[in-house]
């Protein structure tokens, strides 16, 4: 939730209330307006954000331990059992494709954020 929230509020804080305005004294409608200018304007920070509680996400194999029960088995509990457990080449290729994953969209969020500035 707090890179969600800082993401978020950093593009909203870079938002110009002018334009919502603008659109507004047109005749667009509250939902119109947030779909139509805010939403694309700040979805960089959108996407950062999900980005980031996604891959915060891998991180709670304690939480995942605790929660789930026998029958449920989550992809960091599933990891940690075939660390422990299992040699198997499995986790090294789901790690390498996390790694790989996440530059991938951080790079592009950069690019993103790199375009719209230009």
């Amino acid at each position: 939730m707090p890179f969600v929230a800082t993401s978020v509020s950093a593009s909203l804080a870079g938002l110009d209330p002018r334009l919502e305005q603008a659109v507004l004294s047109l005749g667009a409608t509250p939902w119109g307006t947030f779909r139509q200018v805010t939403l694309p304007l700040i979805r960089p920070g959108v996407i950062v954000g999900a980005l980031f509680a996604f891959l915060t996400s891998f991180d709670e194999l304690v939480v995942a331990l605790f929660l789930s029960g026998s029958g449920a088995v989550t992809l960091p509990r599933r990891m940690w059992d075939d660390l422990r457990f299992a040699i198997d080449p499995t986790i090294a290729a789901v790690s390498t494709l996390t790694i790989v994953l996440a530059a991938v969209l951080l790079g592009s969020a950069h690019l993103m954020l790199r375009r719209r500035d230009a």
